[in-house]
């Protein structure tokens, strides 16, 4: 009588798997509490007191516990300026980032590339600001959240021709009207705010061929037509140095150039 073959039941194993390596994890650089991007050009001498005067804010806001990165932004520099930010460098403790975009909104916009804080601060190679600006911008910024953008409260005008002083109008004062900003500009370039807002609304370039400059006035009317709100940090100062010719604002008058109004479409034509 013949056998009968029982077939197994058992499964047979499967295949172990061969183990792939995973890739080690990045390393992610550790965001920084604050940026300060200086924007330098042919200042020369003239950056020298502006770059004390962001130590000293730099210094001040690292003692209140703050970690601060101090960057100076070098578009196409000239010889001596360049040279002047090789030897301060050390003793400022402030990075150099050399770029060659030859305009002053792109470099804004190059800066907040390398900048590593939450929050950005922009100053101009030939200013000077107050102590207490980088500190209470930065309480005022994280207190306010990232549809808000920082300037300071106080203007002092230096140099060339007549010294006087005015105040920034804060949006929420009752004598703020956004009608004005066809005419003229409330605010200066010195701003503090979210890196997530200067990310989000990029300066425009200033194409003066075209007609087109003022990049800080261009961009306080982008950002104000996308809900962005402007304010002021109480008993704060920007001190504007007035240059007797070869200024930016020289170039723009001689080409008769306006910023870029159309963006106030928006609020202003309901």
């Amino acid at each position: 009588m013949a056998r009968k073959t029982v077939k197994s039941t058992k499964k047979p194993r499967a295949k172990a798997k061969p183990k792939t390596k995973r890739a080690p994890a990045k390393k992610l650089a550790p965001r920084l509490d604050i940026t300060l991007v200086v924007n330098a050009h042919a200042e020369g001498a003239i950056l020298i007191p502006t770059l004390k005067s962001a130590r000293m804010a730099v210094a001040k806001a690292r003692s209140a516990g703050l970690s601060v990165e101090f960057l100076l932004v070098a578009d196409n520099p000239n010889s001596e300026t360049l040279e002047i930010c090789k030897l301060m460098a050390p003793e400022m403790d402030f990075e150099i980032k050399k770029i060659s975009v030859k305009d002053l909104g792109l470099a804004r916009n190059a800066g907040l590339g390398f900048a590593k804080g939450e929050i950005v601060a922009f100053m101009d190679g030939d200013d000077l600001m107050s102590e207490n600006w980088l500190l209470q911008g930065f309480r005022v910024a994280k207190d306010l959240g990232p549809g808000v953008v920082l300037h300071p409260e106080m203007n002092y005008l230096f140099g060339n021709g007549p010294t006087y002083i005015y105040l920034h109008r804060d949006m929420d004062s009752p004598s703020f009207n956004q009608k004005v900003l066809v005419l003229q500009n409330y605010w200066t370039a010195l701003t503090i705010g979210h890196r997530e807002t200067y990310a989000k609304y990029p300066y425009e370039p200033n194409t003066m061929k075209d007609g087109w400059g003022y990049e800080d006035w261009g961009w306080n009317i982008l950002t104000i037509s996308e809900g962005i709100k402007h304010k002021t940090v109480p008993n704060t100062a920007h001190y504007i140095r007035k240059k007797k010719s070869g200024s930016l604002l020289d170039t723009t008058l001689a080409n008769n150039c306006l910023p870029r109004l159309y963006p106030l479409q928006k609020t202003l034509v309901q």
